[in-house]
């Protein structure tokens, strides 16, 4: 997998392209602390030209694994371009719950930088309070 970092004006673009490869939480923690050292950053996640014949699983533990890195910068992170298999797995999932997903770069970049807020479920045991 290789990652191409775009430094714009109000936030960065990291381009993944190639197969999924090597020990992913450490390839993006370096590649999030290396190149996204503001304090805050905002990020979009390009994932066209990812090669998607890997397993869901991999797929969901990359976008996952640099949503970890970039909450613990306390930063924003977009993904756009999703391969529809990726996207109908989240979506089924009510995973864009938790993602902020774009179909691609244009509405990734148009739309505002909001923080993804969800609920927490609580259970209800039945005990009293």
């Amino acid at each position: 997998m290789k990652c191409l970092i775009i430094h714009k004006r109000d936030c960065s673009v990291a381009r993944l392209s190639g197969p999924i490869t090597g020990n992913l939480p450490f390839i993006i923690r370096n590649v999030v602390h290396a190149e996204f050292n503001a304090k805050e950053p905002r990020v979009i996640l390009d994932m066209k030209e990812l090669d998607d014949s890997g397993s869901l699983i991999t797929q969901l533990a990359l976008i996952a694994a640099f949503k970890k890195e970039v909450d613990f910068m306390n930063g924003l992170l977009k993904i756009c371009s999703l391969k529809p298999r990726i996207r109908n797995y989240l979506s089924k999932n009510r995973m864009n719950e938790i993602f902020d997903m774009y179909e691609d770069m244009n509405s990734a970049e148009q739309s505002p930088w909001v923080r993804k807020r969800y609920e927490r479920k609580q259970r209800n045991s039945g005990a009293p309070a």
